[in-house]
């Protein structure tokens, strides 16, 4: 051990040298939001940023191609992208991942899942911020093994798309935004129509977006509302075709974000929400499930004070109060009728910039109904020796509460659940210059009182613990002017307490890699995502079995043919490679698909 870590430095410092010998300027300096408006160069968390242009390119895949291209992030698909997806940072469950819509938390507290991470239309963000590791010292449950910020566009004009392709695909979205100071309004809509040529393989997806904001210099306000309705078939199950297997999905979010600035190093910012999340399933032919339907209410709202002393010293302290109501039914019977929860949090955070030297602490004390109080401390420090390097180390402590199903179900409930919780280290080092930027980071996770089934007792309970940790690289380049490459690569070992055993779907090695160009005449872009070899669940046996490695490749080629107007043909799974990201459901065969955009 003693010689990694020798090695490791060696190489940290010939990089320092190289980044002071070119005496070059970081490459971004935009601040990261979900932090608190720290500059990337500064931030003491793992940080990854994915902007406009990219995002463009990721379209396609949706939000899962932008999170499969991060280092220590995984999504996994049941099929196409209109099925489960099974999101995973640094080997925490799909629940223990957190995602916000310019900072409003995306829960559904009737489901054990995690939020539905295609909520928004790709063409309605603007910016992706990704946090790798614990943040739930800022935003409590959930956020153990990572937080995705989504920040959606506030456009100006009209940018319209529609495109077609192989299996019966096509899309569109149309975005229209006017400024007028101090106002502003912007509106979208898409739709997606998705088949893989099975039988009922089928996805429709529609999705709308309105907000309106009033700018001055010390005053900001914003009303925005998200929704976003499918329809999909599941095509399989235990092996065998499911003709009428289906599933309906509602979310909507409403959100009035407020910033104030109280005087020159003082801001108050509010925000209030509610997201109403709507699933039924059915299957007439499913003898022990034909019918079940979940729904949830969210109502939250936060208050935030933002104050900087002496140019050094930024303090952050805020409440959040949040009720849950939800119903739950399954084969006609009412399980759960407005059964609710209430959280009160509150919390506080300092940085001291000391120049080279930046220090974090951080707590957050989380209240629930009938559940002891949370404390999610954290702890972290950076050095940056130049403009160009940063050495960074952190502790913090995570959880994630019980939902109301694991609770209170008159079955398999269990009203005596404690939260789940984790203990985190990590530490790094980050480079930045004009034309590069590389990481790598280790990080060493424990999980202790995970919610699992018991079938013993045939209640959930708290019966499990796991632990976590690895390697995370990542690089980008840019070179002869107009061509950029990525890389990312994660290592990670897991261990199952319970069971002795990998956590499931957990590989050991994922591995992804960019290359882009672009000029006025052409854009082109093309990566490949390789995952591992992994256990996973055989449904059909009923045991666990090895899932084989699979890599893909995708391309996507932007032509603009006028001053306003561009076609872009996208091919997903260009080598038409048969696999299975979950053991049972194959991976959509290669798609072609061919559109037109105007701006």
């Amino acid at each position: 051990m003693t010689r990694y870590f020798c090695i490791f430095f060696m190489l940290c410092y010939s990089c320092h040298l190289f980044c002071e010998e070119r005496k070059e300027k970081p490459w971004l300096e935009e601040k990261i939001e979900v932090i608190g408006r720290v500059p990337l160069t500064r931030a003491l968390q793992s940080v990854t940023i994915f902007g406009e242009k990219e995002l463009d390119y990721l379209k396609s895949a949706g939000l899962k191609g932008v999170l499969n291209q991060t280092p220590g992030i995984l999504v996994l698909s049941a099929g196409h992208p209109g099925q489960f997806a099974y999101t995973f940072a640094r080997g925490a469950a799909v629940n223990q991942m957190l995602f916000l819509v310019d900072g409003c938390r995306l829960f559904d507290p009737s489901s054990s899942l995690g939020a539905n991470f295609s909520f928004l239309s790709p063409q309605v963000i603007q910016k992706v911020e990704i946090i790798r590791g614990p943040l739930s010292n800022l935003y409590g449950s959930s956020a153990m093994g990572g937080v995705v910020n989504l920040i959606t566009k506030k456009s100006d004009g009209i940018v319209f798309s529609l495109a077609g392709g192989s299996h019966g695909t096509y899309e569109g979205d149309f975005n229209w935004g006017h400024k007028k100071a101090p106002f502003s309004f912007s509106l979208n809509g898409h739709f997606i129509n998705y088949s893989d040529g099975q039988l009922n393989d089928e996805m429709q997806k529609q999705g709308f977006s309105l907000q309106s904001a009033f700018e001055k210099t010390d005053l900001n306000l914003r009303i925005q509302l998200f929704g976003n309705f499918i329809n999909s078939g599941i095509p399989i199950n235990l092996g065998l075709p499911t003709p009428k297997r289906h599933y309906w999905q509602q979310n909507l979010l409403l959100a009035v974000p407020f910033t104030y600035r109280l005087a020159e190093y003082l801001d108050l910012e509010t925000k209030i929400s509610f997201h109403y999340n709507k699933y039924e399933f059915s299957d007439p032919d499913d003898t022990w499930n034909s019918f079940f339907a979940n729904r949830s209410l969210v109502g939250a709202i936060t208050a935030k004070l933002n104050a900087l002393f002496w140019e050094k010293l930024k303090i952050m302290a805020g409440l959040d109060y949040s009720l849950h109501s939800i119903d739950n039914q399954n084969n006609g019977e009412v399980l759960l009728e407005d059964a609710g929860a209430n959280i009160f949090s509150h919390f506080l955070s300092v940085n001291a910039d000391l120049n080279k030297f930046l220090i974090s602490a951080s707590i957050r004390l989380d209240k629930y109904n009938k559940l002891k109080i949370v404390a999610s401390p954290q702890l972290g420090l950076s050095y940056s020796p130049s403009a160009n390097f940063k050495i960074r180390a952190s502790y913090a402590e995570s959880f994630r509460a019980p939902t109301l199903p694991e609770l209170l179900n008159p079955y398999w409930g269990n009203s005596a659940l404690v939260p789940e919780t984790g203990k985190s280290i990590e530490c790094g080092v980050d480079f930045f210059m004009q034309s590069l930027a590389m990481g790598i980071t280790y990080f060493d996770s424990q999980y202790l009182n995970l919610i699992g089934y018991s079938p013993i007792t045939w209640k959930f309970v708290n019966i499990d613990e796991a632990v976590a940790s690895g390697i995370e690289f990542s690089i980008k380049k840019d070179f002869f002017k107009h061509w950029q490459w990525g890389l990312s690569y994660t290592y990670l070992r897991t261990m199952d307490i319970q069971y002795n055993r990998d956590l499931l779907r957990r590989p050991r090695h994922t591995f992804s890699t960019e290359l882009s160009y672009q000029s006025a005449r052409f854009d082109f872009f093309a990566e490949m995502i390789y995952v591992g070899k992994r256990l996973d669940y055989d449904e059909i046996l009923w045991s666990v079995a090895d899932n084989p490695a699979f890599n893909t490749f995708n391309f996507v080629l932007n032509f603009p043919v006028s001053g306003k107007f561009s076609l872009f043909v996208n091919i997903s799974n260009a080598l038409n490679r048969y696999f299975e990201e979950v053991l049972g459901y194959p991976a959509p065969l290669r798609r072609f698909l061919v559109g037109i955009k105007y701006q």
